[in-house]
């Protein structure tokens, strides 16, 4: 087979100037690049990247192991004004280790999820290491959680909250042939289980796909749930749990001002007020696709949506 070179790079650049009513691009001014490159490999790509209290630049990707087909975890820092390597680190487990988020503690401690495939199932990992790239405590291999069904359990992002503690949300099996549940695992900095949420309303496949903590360290979870009933299909969720990881409120919402239809919730943010924003896709009855944002007001429960359908593109 050819080799495919799949370039690591990190690029920081001029952002974008932004004047009333237009939005106009200002020239690029490359500050730096940065490449990871392991020619006698086959697959290499980048799949995370955060910034430390320092202005240092974290990214997390895999790498095709030289003569193996499988994939090995590749962590490194960059200085965020010279972009050069202060540290890398290449974690060659027997199996393949492919990262899908990362977050950065008030330590500056990198703690990466992502999914590790064994023989017959994929399950969570959860590594830790400190600002120096060591393994931190409770954390001298990667956490592995493989749901009790052994199935194909997959975490979506990581983020840590006002203690450090780690939040993962994703998708988990729990009963063999079962379908896959919205789940929450929260960790403590160094790595105990402190609390675990399940949420599947209809037994159907659902899944996770973000989460914020607000002021007070509650998680907002939004994601997908597939309804039972088929003309509803999937809906959009967000869920609100406790420091305890108990549900406060779920809501599922399957309208918007266009009608019924398929939906997911993609991203979600919390403001200084604690409202609780989504936004992700709504398929209507006239099967457009559209932006479907939603508010929740934190004092009064009051919802306003918004669905959206771009008819113009900037270029």
């Amino acid at each position: 087979m050819p080799n495919r070179l799949v370039r690591l790079c990190v690029i920081l650049s001029s952002l974008f100037l932004l004047h009333p009513g237009q939005l106009h691009a200002a020239p690029y001014l490359r500050s730096w690049i940065q490449e990871y490159d392991l020619e006698s490999t086959d697959a290499q790509e980048a799949k995370a990247i955060g910034i430390d209290s320092r202005g240092n630049v974290i990214v997390a990707g895999s790498a095709e192991k030289p003569g193996s087909s499988e994939e090995a975890l590749y962590i490194a820092k960059y200085d965020g004004f010279t972009g050069e390597i202060i540290w890398e680190r290449t974690l060659t487990a027997t199996n393949d280790m492919v990262p899908t988020s990362l977050a950065i503690d008030s330590t500056d401690s990198i703690v990466i999820v992502g999914t590790r495939n064994d023989s017959s199932d994929e399950d969570f990992f959860i590594m830790k290491v400190n600002s120096v790239g060591n393994n931190a405590s409770g954390f001298s291999i990667p956490i592995v959680y493989d749901g009790t069904a052994g199935g194909f359990d997959s975490p979506a992002k990581v983020i840590v909250d006002s203690d450090d503690n780690i939040i993962v949300v994703g998708i988990s099996f729990v009963e063999s042939g079962g379908q896959g549940d919205f789940y929450t695992r929260k960790l403590s900095p160094t790595g105990t289980l402190l609390g675990e949420d399940r949420y599947n309303p209809f037994n159907r496949n659902d899944a996770a796909t973000d989460v914020a903590v607000d002021s007070d360290d509650n998680i907002i979870v939004v994601g997908s749930v597939t309804n039972s009933d088929s003309d509803i299909g999937i809906q959009f969720v967000i869920r609100k749990l406790n420091t305890s990881v108990n549900p406060i409120w779920t809501r599922l919402i399957t309208t918007s001002s266009e009608g019924d239809g398929d939906g997911g919730a993609t991203a979600v943010a919390v403001d200084a007020a604690d409202n609780v924003f989504a936004t992700g896709l709504f398929t209507n009855v006239s099967n457009h696709h559209g932006y479907y944002t939603i508010k929740y007001d934190v004092n009064t429960f009051a919802r306003r949506d918004s669905f959206y359908t771009i008819t113009q593109f900037f270029t």
